[in-house]
């Protein structure tokens, strides 16, 4: 009895220390790269196969790069462990000899989010010009140039005088009620689009179900709730969104639609968690819309 209880100890030991000791892994899949073009990113997890974890989407910030596209794999599992990999593109405009990317896996762990992130890779930036010189040189031209007419600058000045003039008297009479009507006119249009684009894909989602359309709805919620509530909410994780507004309806449905999307497969009915994510998002509409025309 005595020893089978070491042998659950030992293993139990076992167990931790290579999920302690676990790390992701990123890489380059090229060594160089121009100005512009897109790069793959590979990003590889060896963890415990009972372990719910999930990487960065089309929301997260790859800063200084940009996000194209992912392109998840099968997870791979061994005895008890398991392999999870994806391989991103990526394209940057910074004009650096090299950059550096480090991303996150996100650990799920008795409801709180655990944040390990791979090492650090580099890639080097192809230059376009080796050389610059110091001096420009000049190409004489002694032919004939027509020359234009004089521009009438006073009567210009004058112009310009008047409109600034007439705008500044306009904006301290009016300005407010103009401000706040122009605020509405961009809340209503943003809500609107919204709308369209949500609906749009949600059809798409309901006729042929896929993870795909599910994780575009939510990343265009995120985006739509970030302009509306002024905050950085696409770079939120679930458990912020969920603490920040405190709402019970929403912390279930959203982590409907996060299970399906992280866990590969569609569970449950994500339309019905989607529709409520849609009917939040126009309450706080409203809730903004009101507190701005009271302001």
């Amino acid at each position: 009895m005595l020893s089978r209880l070491f042998i659950y100890i030992a293993l139990y030991l076992f167990a931790f220390s290579a999920f302690a000791q676990s790390k992701p892994k990123g890489d380059f899949l090229e060594d160089t790269i121009k100005i512009g073009q897109p790069i793959k990113y590979a990003l590889r997890f060896y963890h415990a196969k009972n372990m719910e974890l999930y990487f960065p989407d089309s929301s997260y910030s790859f800063a200084p790069f940009e996000f194209i596209s992912k392109k998840y794999f099968p997870t791979t599992t061994k005895d008890s462990m398991s392999t999870d990999s994806v391989v991103y593109t990526l394209r940057t405009f910074e004009i650096k000899n090299s950059l550096d990317l480090a991303l996150p896996v996100f650990v799920i762990d008795q409801g709180d989010t655990i944040v390990q992130y791979s090492s650090s890779d580099r890639i080097f930036i192809k230059e376009y010009f080796k050389e610059i010189p110091d001096t420009l040189i000049f190409k004489s031209n002694a032919g004939y140039k027509v020359v234009d007419e004089k521009f009438n600058y006073p009567y210009f000045l004058t112009f310009v005088l008047f409109v600034l003039v007439s705008l500044i008297l306009l904006y301290f009479i009016f300005g407010k009620t103009i401000l706040r009507n122009y605020r509405l006119y961009v809340m209503h249009n943003n809500h609107s689009q919204f709308l369209r684009v949500f609906n749009k894909l949600q059809k798409e989602m309901e006729d042929a179900p896929n993870l795909t359309a599910i994780e575009k709805i939510l990343g265009e919620w995120k985006n739509y709730l970030a302009k509306l509530e002024q905050k950085p909410i696409n770079t939120f994780t679930t458990t912020e969104i969920i603490s920040l507004f405190n709402k019970e309806e929403l912390k279930e449905n959203l982590q409907k639609v996060d299970r399906s999307i992280y866990s590969g497969s569609i569970t449950g009915n994500p339309s019905n968690a989607l529709e409520v994510l849609k009917k939040f998002s126009n309450k706080r509409y409203k809730k903004r819309r009101k507190e701005l025309k009271n302001a």
